[in-house]
Formats: C-alpha cells, sequence, structure tokens
C-alpha cells in the first residue's frame, strides 16, 4: 500500500473526527438547550406555573402550590453570590390598573397558566373574595390593560387560597364551613368560580366558635386548614375529595404558617413551643414527634418555607429571626441562624439559600446565600437587595421570569420584580 493512500485515509479518519467533534459541539449548543426547554415547559404547564414556569426538577420545592417555583429566585441568588445587588426591576400597579376598588388589598397569590388568582380584602360588601386576573399581555409586553376575568365570593370575612391543578381551595371565615374548593370547569377559565363544589366544616363550629382560617394546605389527598387560637382544636385534617374530616390537632393557641415534608406537618405558632413536628403517616391519628422553642429574643415562628430537605423558619423580630433546618426520616436538626433585625414576613426557598421579605418600614427585599461552591449548607451572608416595594408583602406567585408580590399598600396592592439582564 502506497504511503499517499495511507495519508489519504488518515486524512479521512480525521476529518470523520473534526466531524464527529463538531456534531457534538452543535448538539451540546443547540439540542440539549431545546430539550430543556421541553423539560421547563412540561414541568410549568404540569404544575400550573405557565410554559416557562420552573428552571429544572431539582429547583421544584415539594409540596408547592401553582406560581411557587420561581426561576426568578434562583437567578437573583445567584446574583447576590456573586455580590450584586442591583439585579431586579420593580412594577408596581395600582388599584385602577388591575380594576379593582381604591379600598381593597390583594392577599394570597397563584397562578394558573397565565391567569393570576388573588384573595382579595376589602371594606365593599359587592367586592369578591378573590378574583382571576388575565396576565398574558402583560407578561409579554408589559400592556397594563388587564382587569378581572373571574370572581367569586365564599361569604363574609377575608380569604386565603391556594391553586392545585384546575383547583381553587379558598379559606373561608363564615361560620358555615371553614374552607371551599371551587372547580374551574372549561379549560379556557371562562367560567366555574361561581359558586363551590365542596364545603369543609370544623366539627362545632357556630357563630360562638367562629374560627378565624390562617392557612390552608392541600398535601397527598388531604387537606389540612389550620386557624387562630380558638376554643376548637386549631388544624384539621380534611379527606380533598370527599370534605370527611379525618382528624384534628389541638395547638393551643393558634398558628401563623403550616407546611409539610413527607409524613411531617411543621406548624409555627405565635407562642412557645413556636414549631411542633406532628407525624401524619397516619392522617388519622397525628402524632406530635418534636417542637422547638427557638433560641434568642422574643420572636414567635411567622413563617415557613422547604426547598428539598432544608426548612427555612422565619420569626418576629426578636433575634435570630431566620433559622434552618434539616429534614430527615429520623428527626430534624437545626442547621444555622441569622440575626436579621426585623421580622420575617415571607420566605421565597431555593438551593441557592432563600429570598426574604421582612417587615421594617417598607418591604425589604434581604437574600440569604450559603456558600453552595463549597458544599456548605450553613448560612453564608445575608445580602440587603434593595427597598424598593411599596409596602410589606403578603404572598408571591412566579410567572416565567416575573416574580408577583401582593402588597400592604394603599397605593399598589401589587409589584412586579423582574430581573436585569447581566
Amino acid at each position: 500500500m502506497s504511503t499517499d493512500v495511507i495519508r489519504s485515509r488518515r486524512s479521512v479518519s480525521g476529518f470523520q473526527i473534526i466531524e464527529v467533534l463538531l456534531a457534538i459541539a452543535v448538539s451540546s449548543i443547540v439540542i440539549l438547550p431545546l430539550l430543556n426547554l421541553l423539560n421547563v415547559m412540561y414541568f410549568g404547564m404540569r404544575n400550573g406555573a405557565g410554559p416557562t414556569g420552573i428552571s429544572s426538577r431539582q429547583d421544584v420545592p415539594l409540596g408547592f402550590a401553582s406560581g411557587k417555583q420561581c426561576i426568578v429566585a434562583s437567578s437573583i441568588l445567584e446574583r447576590a453570590l456573586e455580590g450584586d445587588t442591583g439585579v431586579f426591576t420593580v412594577d408596581s400597579l395600582s388599584h385602577a390598573d388591575l380594576g379593582i376598588s381604591s379600598t381593597t388589598q390583594m392577599g394570597s397569590l397563584s397562578f394558573m397558566g397565565m391567569d393570576l388568582i388573588a384573595s382579595l380584602d376589602s371594606s365593599s360588601t359587592t367586592e369578591p373574595d378573590f378574583a382571576s386576573f388575565d396576565f398574558s399581555g402583560y407578561a409579554k409586553s408589559g400592556s397594563k390593560d388587564i382587569g378581572v376575568k373571574l370572581h367569586a365570593d365564599t361569604g363574609p370575612g377575608y380569604v386565603n387560597h391556594t391553586a392545585e391543578g384546575l383547583k381553587v381551595y379558598a379559606a373561608n371565615t363564615s361560620v358555615s364551613s371553614q374552607a371551599h374548593s371551587f372547580a374551574i370547569e372549561s379549560a379556557d377559565r371562562q367560567a366555574g368560580l361561581s359558586a363551590p363544589e365542596l364545603g369543609y366544616v370544623f366539627p362545632g363550629s357556630n357563630s360562638n366558635t367562629n374560627p378565624i382560617t390562617k392557612k390552608i394546605l392541600p398535601y397527598r389527598g388531604m387537606l389540612i386548614v389550620g386557624t387562630q387560637k380558638s376554643v376548637l382544636p386549631e388544624i384539621h385534617l380534611f379527606e380533598k375529595a370527599s370534605g370527611k374530616v379525618l382528624s384534628a390537632i389541638d395547638t393551643e393557641y393558634g398558628i401563623n404558617d403550616i407546611s409539610a415534608w413527607r409524613d411531617r406537618l411543621v406548624i409555627l405558632g405565635p407562642q412557645d413551643p413556636e414549631m411542633q413536628v406532628f407525624d401524619i403517616s397516619d392522617p388519622d391519628r397525628p402524632v406530635l414527634a418534636s417542637s422547638f422553642d427557638f433560641p434568642g429574643g422574643s420572636g414567635n415562628g411567622r413563617s415557613a418555607g422547604i426547598f428539598g430537605d432544608i426548612l427555612y423558619v422565619g420569626r418576629s423580630k426578636g433575634g435570630n429571626e431566620l433559622l434552618t433546618f434539616e429534614l430527615a426520616a429520623e428527626g430534624i436538626r437545626e442547621i444555622d441562624s441569622l440575626k436579621i433585625g426585623a421580622s420575617v414576613d415571607k420566605i421565597i426557598p431555593s438551593s441557592k439559600g432563600a429570598l426574604l421579605f421582612t417587615s421594617n418600614e417598607y418591604g425589604e427585599l434581604y437574600a440569604a446565600v450559603f456558600d453552595v461552591g463549597h458544599g456548605n449548607r450553613r448560612i453564608m451572608r445575608l445580602v440587603h437587595l434593595g427597598t424598593d416595594l411599596p409596602g410589606r408583602v403578603s404572598d408571591y406567585a412566579c410567572l416565567g421570569n416575573q416574580m408577583y408580590l401582593s402588597i400592604k399598600s394603599d397605593e399598589f396592592p401589587l409589584s412586579v420584580l423582574t430581573p436585569k439582564l447581566k
């Protein structure tokens, strides 16, 4: 065989190798991002968060309602880790922008597709308890032609809610029932909120007991409903599909927040013990597994957030206002605590750390970040991200790369936070 033939074959082999490498490079540039986008769209739409509602499987907190998976939170925390604090813009929407009365305050938020569902608190007797708003135009182009799409009135009193699939679960302060479920009956969500399909009633509820509902949590076929201090047990576990009462938990002092992880129910309250953890593996017989009196100051358990096996706890002002715990089958272990100097109203957890909305003069936004590069699960530092919000934050929901915040404000009941491009 001639040398020229050997060189020719080697040249062809070399070109084949180069072609393979180029093909791999093109695949990594084009195909993998496309697959990731499809993955994001699938999980986002499956969780009711819109086509870009979540970033990946590992960024989906357990047991979170629609719109609570926030790629924007991870983006802000990553920038905070790099020392960049000017990472977002804030657009505050007025009552007129939203088409609601000037006395209305927004409470709990969730997304169902491109529709923002908001609990409403108003002195007006004609204002609905909660409503949905079409934010498709705003999300795409910033159009403030929003307006109310659907609305529902569940009776007297302020309503909290959560959304799951095509169901809305609303907490009611009336004496007839403590919660309702609503079905979104049509695919385009143009009807279906006019009347509840099912009520969840505390046994013994009447005009004398009248428990005030604080939090509702759909979880593993149950609806867990918690109230302020009452002569009745403050937490009831219902069978979600039928409204049947499974069991009750008497905390003796009411609840501020509840969250769940595997077969554990985490309860935060206004008095010691500030946190109680119940084993609900048998929903008919909840068992107290552990309780915690938090160190430092006279604060009380105020807000909770769970990401993976990390529990974030926010307290009212009084020292060590943020605590982190590791969740495990054998028990709960405190990892770290941090003094902030203000109450923590709301926590948005992420694999990078947590965003904290606090109760200073305004709704200030902080980031508590981990040294994730070294696998350290202790809080590395607290970063102050700004005071650009018009008031204290009540709740949040995310759509794509935007975070929607209900605000306690007489002028701007809703603010939208959008990350800046690098």
